[in-house]
């Protein structure tokens, strides 16, 4: 992938790759959706977006809430947030 599009600390110099197979028709799908990319663009792409979708499961399942666990918290919060700007607007 391009280091300015996907990751600035990239350094292609020092990337080092491996060849895959990959079956054609799949192949093309993803050149359909996204014409003007490289291959490998498409395969990286492909490739960060599931690991980041695991990783977002992960902290979901740690972090697991229920419904109303979730929305106690976030009322919670804003009115902490409140209470600090109120307290901020006072002139001791």
């Amino acid at each position: 992938m391009c280091p300015d599009r996907v990751r600035p600390d990239y350094d292609l110099k020092m990337l080092q790759t491996t060849s895959v197979e990959i079956e054609t028709e799949l192949l093309e799908r993803l050149r359909q959706r996204r014409p003007g990319q490289s291959d490998r663009e498409l395969l990286e792409s492909a490739a960060l977006s599931t690991l980041g979708r695991a990783t977002l499961r992960t902290l979901q399942a740690r972090n697991a809430l229920t419904e109303d666990e979730a929305i106690a918290l976030g009322v919670g919060a804003v009115h902490e947030a409140r209470q600090a700007g109120i307290s901020r607007l006072r002139v001791p």
